[in-house]
């Protein structure tokens, strides 16, 4: 019977160690597990923002246009008064030439 009590005792000492070293593999596990949850949401997070970022990009890029249509009227602008200028004047001259010119073969 002590034989029996001795095995038993080493049994139970045996399965007490492997109980403790799985409670223990099970804690670090619990703590990876753990890790892992906080890299899924901050990726859902990541995700989310570039989302967000890629529709204001998108805004961006649109005003970034409007914005450059605008600049170049506004630089064609002067251009085009000075073109206008320039006609108005040409216009004149050879207005001016032409009653000279009729005015000298003797048309009034």
């Amino acid at each position: 019977m002590n034989i029996d009590k001795q095995v038993c005792e080493i049994n139970l000492k045996n399965i007490k160690e492997k109980f403790e070293a799985h409670e223990k593999d099970i804690n670090e596990l619990k703590e990876v597990y753990k890790a892992i949850n906080n890299l899924t949401i901050s990726i859902n997070n990541l995700t989310t923002e570039t989302r967000y970022m890629r529709e204001e990009q998108g805004e961006l890029k649109q005003t970034v246009k409007s914005v450059q249509a605008r600049i170049k009227h506004m630089e064609d602008a002067p251009g085009k008064k000075w073109e206008r200028l320039t006609w108005y004047a040409i216009t004149f001259i050879v207005g001016a030439m032409l009653t000279i010119i009729f005015t000298q073969i003797g048309l009034k």
